[in-house]
């Protein structure tokens, strides 16, 4: 019996299993360009590779990529280009999961065993791209499963398992499930002199597949996960717990013709959270939801793709109750949330445009539709893409215009599950963007690549919060008096040389990217919160023989933006702050070195992988929030930093596949 996979457009990363005995041909990278502003993720390339608390994780691979940075230490989410990370899209067999973090960036809730591969599009998109303004990234589950297959992950903070296996002759299933041990081996590291973190985790996927014939196949995807953060700080008497939860399901028939293909599904999608603080004579129970259910579809004619999207939206603002202790005596008081449904419709569809000189121009036209109550619009938002290959050498430029309906607010400034999404209305409007991309890849020589990139985007309507958590406790509270509508622009570039072999694969990075904000109530252009600055990345993995991998990433970012507070008063018992211009200063700079090395046994059909990595190994105390102790007694106050958790920090993992 012969089982297998192989990513299509990815030769460098298969895994074969021959009468239970496996074989891995060329590690080369896990991470490879497959298209113009494409990335196909190899989760199978993964394994020998980088892990941080015993997760090979995707989201925290694609990080090492040039133009994709993070919220800090403490944030999980990808700002791609100056871009919000909630600006993203992140997909789970082509269904949208809202929020795909854990909390302090350790990694995200997809468990990239269950998957065959993951394709991320960084600022080059077709009319295929949901209605969002910044990147797309698509899990891909496995289509094929024939044999048997198991993969045991045991991690320092949990341990994962996926079974892969036919259930009939035609049914197929994919079953992974992880949980988390946090607080019993890591509980005393997260307990500071002013603070105690507490954390759990859990998450399980799905994946039935039924071939119906040699053409037409059903599958079914199912995804929940759950998180509970409690966070304690002495120094404001306060109580925090935070649990949110994500819920996908997914059915979806799909038909490969001679010479059509189509794919189309029903989906529910949803994410919950719920915020308890507990203060000295006030306590704030703060719970809010979105949900989406609907139908999508692909259809490919050869030169011509097309596809449609409809989404009716459920989304409540946060619902405050004030009448009890935390969540455990709730009561009539508070303010309840408001509920919207919106409804969302798109059709689209790209034309392949052969013409002569080896170029290749793809035409499209996303045409959506989005209502909520009296508030309605209709964005034509036409894309276009030029590209020309020649030899080993590629040139992209791309230009489009893009709309996004949802956003997401709330009190942290790392995206935080506290944040909560707010579909647009009159008060706060569709976000858009529109600009160009260029692209430039040459390849030196056998397997060694020069890439550079540009970009340039307008950005209009985009969504900042600037309320605070005491803003909750006044009954007029209305979460779109405290959205700010700004206008500005994003702009950047980059350079890499990415080297890929069959024992050694590395990238070096160099970009620079900056943006410009114009808000009601400063008259200058400020720079966004997701400021990129300059960023400096490299990374390599080799594997040494058959048995040992070894490998080191080290990034340096500027500091990440925050709005600085200029002078505090005490007037009568009440705090002052006069704060400067909004996201005017900076954090100290960001660097950090996290090494790797994974030992490989091979016995008959078992393969053992042994991994200790060390997360940032030089143990640079990077800052991840400002704040302000007062001494209400005298008047006097004191800067705080807030650093990251992550120092000299091992982590372990052992995995077993078969």
């Amino acid at each position: 019996m012969l089982a297998g996979s192989l990513s299509a457009g990815s030769p460098d990363s298969m895994a074969v299993e021959l009468r239970g005995v496996e074989a891995v041909g060329a590690a080369g990278a896990s991470v490879r360009a497959v298209g113009p502003g494409r990335l196909r993720v190899s989760t199978s390339g993964l394994q020998r590779q980088m892990r941080r608390f015993g997760e090979a994780d995707v989201v925290a691979r694609l990080k090492q990529e040039p133009g994709i940075g993070s919220m800090g230490d403490f944030g999980s989410g990808l700002a791609v280009d100056g871009a919000e990370p909630s600006q993203t899209v992140y997909r789970l067999a082509n269904v949208p999961v809202f929020f795909p973090y854990r909390f302090g960036g350790i990694f995200s809730v997809f468990n990239s065993a269950h998957f065959a591969a993951a394709d991320f599009e960084r600022g080059i998109h077709s009319s295929s791209m949901p209605a969002r303004l910044g990147a797309r990234l698509d899990f891909v589950p496995y289509e094929r499963v024939d044999d048997l297959a198991a993969t045991v992950n045991v991690g320092i903070l949990g341990s994962g398992l996926t079974l892969r296996g036919k259930v009939f002759d035609r049914v197929s299933t994919v079953v992974s499930g992880r949980v988390s041990y946090i607080d019993e081996l890591y509980g005393p590291l997260l307990e500071g002199n002013e603070s105690n973190i507490r954390y759990r985790f859990s998450d399980i996927n799905v994946t039935l597949g039924y071939s119906v014939d040699s053409i037409n196949t059903l599958s079914i995807n199912g995804f929940v996960s759950g998180d509970r953060l409690g966070y304690d700080d002495r120094h404001y008497a306060m109580d925090m717990v935070m649990s949110w939860r994500n819920l996908a399901f997914s059915a979806e028939w799909s038909r490969r013709g001679r010479t059509a293909a189509m794919k189309h599904r029903a989906f529910y999608t949803g994410f919950t959270n719920r915020l308890s603080a507990d203060m000295p004579q006030l306590s704030v129970v703060l719970p809010a939801a979105i949900g989406a259910v609907g139908l999508s579809g692909e259809i490919d004619l050869g030169r011509v793709h097309c596809g449609y999207e409809l989404q009716l939206y459920e989304a409540s603002d946060p619902e405050v109750d004030m009448s009890g202790y935390g969540d455990r005596n709730p009561g009539p008081e508070g303010r309840h949330a408001a509920c919207f449904r919106p409804f969302e419709t798109r059709l689209y569809c790209d034309y392949d445009i052969p013409l002569p000189g080896a170029f290749t121009l793809t035409a499209g036209l996303s045409a959506g539709c989005y209502m909520n109550g009296r508030y309605r619009t209709v964005a034509p938002d036409p894309r276009v893409t030029l590209t020309h290959r020649r030899g080993g050498q590629t040139i992209s430029l791309h230009a489009g215009v893009y709309h996004q309906y949802l956003h997401q607010a709330g009190f942290s400034e790392v995206g935080l599950a506290s944040d909560f999404w707010i579909c647009a209305t009159r008060k706060t409007p569709a976000q858009s963007a529109a600009g160009f991309t260029v692209e430039y890849a040459r390849e030196v020589m056998t397997g060694l690549t020069f890439s550079a990139s540009a970009y340039w985007r307008r950005m209009r309507r985009q969504a900042e919060y600037d309320g605070i958590l005491l803003d909750l406790v006044d009954q007029d509270y209305d979460v779109g008096s405290h959205i700010m509508q700004a206008s500005g622009h994003n702009w950047g570039a980059d350079m890499a040389v990415r080297l890929s072999s069959a024992s050694f694969s590395g990238l070096a990075s160099v970009g620079y990217g900056g943006t410009r904000r114009h808000f009601p109530d400063c008259s200058e252009a400020l720079p966004a919160r997701t400021d990129p600055g300059w960023s400096v990345k490299v990374n390599a993995d080799w594997n040494i023989g058959r048995n040992w991998s070894v490998g080191g990433n080290f990034a340096f970012n500027t500091g990440r933006r925050y709005t600085p507070t200029r002078s505090i008063y005490l007037i009568a018992d009440n705090l002052i702050c006069d704060y400067g211009p909004r996201n005017s200063a900076t954090m100290p700079a960001y660097h950090r070195l996290d090494l790797s090395a994974s030992y490989i046994l091979s016995r008959g059909r078992f393969r053992h992988i042994f991994n200790c990595s060390l997360i940032n190994a030089y143990g640079h105390r990077n800052v991840e929030m400002q704040t302000f102790v007062i001494n209400t007694d005298d008047g006097s106050y004191r800067l705080r930093r807030v650093y990251s958790m992550y120092r000299f920090l091992p982590s372990l993992s052992y995995t077993l596949k078969f």
